[in-house]
């Protein structure tokens, strides 16, 4: 009866604004739970130096997937942390940065702040809330959204097949706004799903055709409609900082394993060819997840769910969610597949801004990936890397992602080259003490947007002395310094 009330509220409560009616069809949200986190909050037993505040969202979607069609409605309890007066709130939506011929794959329905209908404007991935009124700093607010979207055929990290839909940040997020303002940062495509987010909680509730598979961030559980041949699926995640779901055809299979620290892995897949690599894959998932829980540090999180897609990326991670390509999967050595998993580490729970600053991801990835590759001649690989790239002289490690405009180029001055920096500075301060570095950056910024200098300031309060001239040396000229 509470569900059915809160139904016809909203409906009323549009129909009184004189916008669009939120569809009947779309279930009442869950009943949000009450988030309280301390320094002492723990995740999965992990125990965490420190937990920010979060937003809180809860949100109902109803899929079609023969159709393509997502309809949803979410719910956004808001809280000004700027520390100054906000005069409008801005939100991302990504689907539209896949749009083809300018059409927008999202449409925003209806917007409201604290039950009062807000006028807003629709750029591409940005949603501009107008407010009546500014925001005071630490007040919360209590949004709502209704939108509609198409999933074409994509092969992104947004898309589907014959087999199945993926969806990554499909959901409305708020933006990260810090001394800048909002990040209304492009969608750059060498970065795949690259953006800066907050972490967030979120509840979800997926209504679907009874025969397929729904997988996604956070705790699982489903329920059926009486009578009818639909179900649906909820989902719990606190602290991540995106909701990634897919929608798969009975024609998915799945195998899981366990870590030794208790993390539930699955692997989902469709086709004959990867089929036959199933089991492989699945044991080279779960001994990377251990590498880099005995390298970086715990990964706080119950499960891992790596999906068989079709993309034009090799790999892209969300999280607790991995979507892979068919060719890879088919036939590499896993090494990107790896890096995805490492980057639950070092962009799902220690975040960085992967635009201004995207090494902060995927170089410390990729060198643990290839630690992990290489643990036998690790230095004489390194020393390879360092001659392939010893004669070029345009490999600036602090430009950013718009500067690049291939995917090979951004993964040889983001990935390669400062994992040759990292291997130098391992050099430089001792395994012990890097290893240490890398434990402590982790630790003290997860859930949390660390910067370079944050970097460097941990790595410097590690070693005992200064690293300032170590790193400008590595960053900021194009040339690629001797290793000692």
């Amino acid at each position: 009866m509470q569900k059915l009330a809160f139904c016809l509220l909203i409906i009323l409560m549009l129909a009184a604004c004189g916008r669009s009616h939120p569809p009947e069809y779309i279930p009442a949200p869950p009943e949000p739970e009450a988030h309280v986190y301390t320094e002492e909050a723990r995740i999965n037993d992990t125990p965490l130096l420190l937990i920010p505040s979060h937003d809180d969202y809860v949100v109902t979607l109803e899929v079609d997937p023969e159709a393509r069609t997502i309809y949803g409605i979410s719910q956004i309890e808001f809280t000004n942390r700027s520390g100054e007066e906000l005069e409008e709130i801005v939100l991302r939506v990504f689907l539209n940065a896949l749009e083809a011929e300018k059409e927008p794959h999202m449409e925003i329905e209806y917007a409201s702040l604290n039950h009062e209908t807000l006028e807003f404007r629709l750029d591409s991935t940005v949603l501009t809330l107008d407010l009546p009124e500014p925001i005071l700093p630490d007040v919360t607010v209590s949004l709502l959204l209704q939108y509609s979207a198409y999933v074409p055929e994509m092969r992104h990290f947004m898309g589907g097949n014959e087999a199945g839909m993926w969806m990554g940040m499909l959901l409305p997020l708020i933006a990260v706004h810090d001394n800048n303002g909002w990040n209304t940062d492009p969608l750059y495509t060498v970065g795949g799903a690259s953006v800066m987010r907050d972490t967030s909680n979120f509840q979800v509730a997926v209504t679907t055709p009874m025969r397929y598979i729904v997988v996604g961030t956070g705790l699982r559980t489903e329920e059926t409609i009486d009578d009818t041949d639909t179900k649906i699926t909820r989902f719990s995640a606190d602290m991540v900082r995106d909701f990634a779901f897919a929608i798969l055809s009975p024609y998915y299979e799945r195998v899981s394993t366990t870590t030794a620290s208790g993390t539930e892995v699955k692997f989902l897949f469709y086709s004959e060819v990867v089929a036959q690599r199933a089991e492989e894959i699945l044991e080279w998932a779960r001994d990377a997840m251990e590498y880099f829980e005995y390298r970086v540090g715990t990964y706080p999180f119950g499960q891992l769910s790596i999906v068989e897609t079709d993309m034009a990326f090799t790999s892209i991670p969300l999280s607790q969610v991995v979507f892979t390509d068919t060719v890879h999967l088919r036939h590499s050595n896993f090494m990107q597949l790896t890096a995805s998993i490492g980057s639950q580490w070092f962009s799902v729970v220690a975040g960085n801004n992967p635009i201004r600053e995207p090494w902060l991801d995927t170089g410390l990835s990729r060198f643990i990936t290839t630690s992990m590759f290489h643990p036998d001649d690790f230095s004489e690989h390194m020393r390879q890397e360092h001659y392939a790239l010893s004669e070029r002289t345009d490999i600036f490690i602090y430009q950013g992602m718009n500067y690049y405009m291939s995917r090979g180029d951004f993964i040889t001055a983001q990935g390669r080259k400062p994992m040759l920096m990292l291997y130098a500075l391992m050099r430089r301060v001792g395994e012990e003490t890097f290893w240490e570095i890398i434990r402590q950056y982790y630790q003290e910024f997860s859930f949390r947007i660390a910067t370079v200098e944050d970097f460097i300031s941990i790595s410097e309060e590690v070693h005992g002395r200064s690293l300032q001239e170590f790193f400008d040396t590595w960053m900021l000229y194009g040339t690629t310094p001797r290793l000692r």
